[in-house]
């Protein structure tokens, strides 16, 4: 008898050692596909995001640059010297807000001026501009780029017509409308910067999610090595990127070699298969113990022997 449970518990070991095995195949293979419908759809969607952050630098860049260039027209005669010939930068002449930083922009104009005096346009670049009885220093320097801007423009318009008439028109005079695009093209570039600013945010948050599922799956691939698939990050020090292959698919053989060199150096993390408390549950038979016997048995047997006996007459 003792043979026969030892024979049907190898018996239901090696069942539940396949079907273990045929879950994880298949666990896997689940996994597999859903990273792979996962990763497509996050590839699409990390190319439109970069796609988007590339033309809205590039928008920013280009409104950036034109806003340093009508500032400095009227110092200029070509107003791309400030950056071919002068070398300079529109960001690095702008503050953070996205407005002309006057005071970074007088020097940079007095600097070019200075060194190549063949460069300047129809205006000199006045001295640095005192507060004197302006109410605030800060605005004087606008002030005094608006005026030059709109003394400009009244300049043209008076050269083409010979005056300024805005009632014989339904159009804004030339000098207005110069002066609603130098005001919209800071605000357009602070609406590039914040197109930017959000999407960098997006394709943090799209780069952290796919980095989540890369270690969900790596995960489940490792609990079939280790008792607890987060100790190969936990433990050992991995990273998901040392999990991935050459097209960021995770590479489960890497996984689970990596697994086993935990598990070897580890053994206390390795994944312990315990047979179960009784062999013969779950696998369709019914649970019989062999007891053998014992003194009160034996006795109330002798007793119903004699009673019945006794009844027949026998005794």
């Amino acid at each position: 008898m003792t043979t026969d449970y030892i024979i049907e518990a190898d018996e239901a070991d090696e069942d539940d050692v396949i079907g273990t095995r045929q879950d994880v195949e298949e666990a896997d293979d689940e996994a597999d596909e859903l990273e792979s419908n996962r990763e497509a759809q996050l590839r699409v969607r990390l190319r439109e995001v970069d796609a988007s952050i590339e033309a809205a630098r590039s928008i920013a860049a280009d409104a950036a640059r034109s806003v340093v260039a009508a500032f400095a027209a009227p110092y200029l005669a070509i107003p791309d010297d400030l950056f071919g010939v002068g070398g300079y930068v529109a960001e690095d002449l702008l503050r953070e807000d996205g407005t002309v930083d006057f005071a970074a922009m007088h020097d940079a104009l007095r600097s070019l001026l200075g060194e190549r005096p063949g460069l300047a346009g129809k205006r000199a670049v006045p001295s640095p501009v005192t507060p004197g009885d302006a109410a605030d220093a800060a605005d004087a320097p606008r002030a005094h780029w608006m005026q030059t801007v709109l003394d400009t423009a009244r300049e043209a318009a008076e050269a083409g017509s010979g005056e300024i008439d805005a009632d014989a028109s339904n159009e804004a005079p030339a000098w207005q409308l110069l002066r609603e695009q130098a005001d919209a093209a800071p605000k357009r570039e602070i609406a590039q910067r914040l197109r930017v600013k959000a999407s960098t945010s997006e394709l943090e948050h799209i780069e952290g999610r796919r980095d989540a599922i890369h270690r969900a799956h790596i995960t489940a691939i490792a609990a079939s090595v280790l008792g607890r698939g987060e100790d190969l990050f936990d433990v050992g020090g991995s990273q998901v990127a040392d999990m991935l292959d050459g097209t960021g698919s995770v590479d489960a053989e890497r996984v689970r070699g990596t697994a086993r060199e935990l598990a070897n150096s580890r053994p206390g993390l390795r994944r312990v298969k315990r047979p179960p408390v009784y062999p013969n549950t779950g696998v369709g038979q019914t649970l019989v113990v062999d007891r053998g016997p014992t003194a009160p048995n034996v006795v109330g047997v002798a007793l119903n022997e004699m009673t019945r006996r006794r009844q027949l007459g026998l005794a």
